[in-house]
């Protein structure tokens, strides 16, 4: 079972920084804030509550997130919701904003976040490379939500201008999505499956499921598009993660296989050995 934080303020003491949110419902930072308090690696976990993150300046360092790894990034807004899966391994220096907030915070202005904000859906893109006019947009609303953090009445205002200011950046991804043939939109929407699901979902079936397709017609698409099956799709997005976990955590060995559903350490030794040829220990002592 992945882990869930309940609200902000626990995210924060899980991560080890030493801060009160505005509210248990709403905080906005700089990510300058949370160094160097805030633990560097945060293992695969789920948040009940949304997540603005933007990515001014990346400099030194990496983010690691649903296993893509984002290096030396600008101008970059990425949207989590609490269907997605988080984790990260983060550089030493990072720009920017974090906003984080629940649903109850804009009731009852915004009755179903996910259906108003569709950037929030799991199947849509949820991370947005933005324009020198975009990013001067969501910057100056930023700015302006961190000024009032403190004036709810105020906060809650600018909080739905900016997701607004999100969804038109969003129609400009949407357009260029357009182009794409159905085939490779369902290849797409089963990796974006795949970032979600890959510690509680093992068996192509059950994305097939999902999809609204067949697991052999999804496995001879993915094959088709990637070279490799949908099965294997699935074993290397879970020996990636435990790749990052053993290089970038301090978790012992067992803590990372529960981490990554597996009922026993031994279950997992053996998973990771029939992928990468080695034990874990020897991966993390050798890599």
């Amino acid at each position: 079972m992945i882990k869930r934080i309940e609200d902000i303020g626990t995210l924060y003491e899980w991560g080890g920084l030493d801060r009160t949110p505005v509210t248990p419902q709403f905080d906005v930072l700089k990510h300058q804030e949370t160094y160097p308090f805030m633990k560097a690696v945060l293992p695969p976990h789920r948040r009940n509550f949304y997540s603005l993150i933007f990515l001014e300046d990346q400099q030194a360092g990496s983010m690691i997130i649903n296993n893509t790894q984002y290096q030396q990034r600008r101008d970059v807004l990425f949207c989590q919701s609490p269907d997605h899966v988080f984790s990260f391994v983060r550089g030493d220096a990072l720009e920017g904003y974090l906003v984080f907030f629940s649903a109850e915070f804009l009731l009852p202005m915004v009755k179903d976040l996910r259906t108003e904000y569709s950037f929030f859906a799991l199947l849509n893109t949820n991370l947005f490379q933005l324009s020198p006019d975009e990013k001067s947009g969501i910057l100056k609303l930023l700015t302006l939500l961190y000024q009032e953090r403190d004036n709810l009445a105020v906060a809650r205002y600018v909080l739905l201008g900016l997701l607004e200011k999100v969804r038109g950046i969003q129609q400009r991804n949407l357009q260029a999505a357009a182009n794409l043939s159905k085939p490779d939109r369902l290849v797409q929407q089963f990796h974006r499956l795949v970032n979600v699901y890959y510690i509680e979902k093992r068996q192509v079936a059950a994305y097939a499921a999902l999809l609204g397709v067949t697991a052999n017609y999804l496995n001879e698409l993915v094959k088709k598009t990637t070279g490799i099956s949908a099965k294997k799709h699935l074993q290397n997005r879970l020996c990636l993660e435990a790749k990052n976990l053993l290089r970038a955590s301090s978790s012992d060995i067992a803590e990372i296989a529960y981490f990554l559903g597996f009922s026993e350490p031994t279950n997992f030794g053996k998973f990771f050995k029939q992928q990468e040829g080695c034990s874990p220990k020897y991966y993390r002592e050798n890599r």
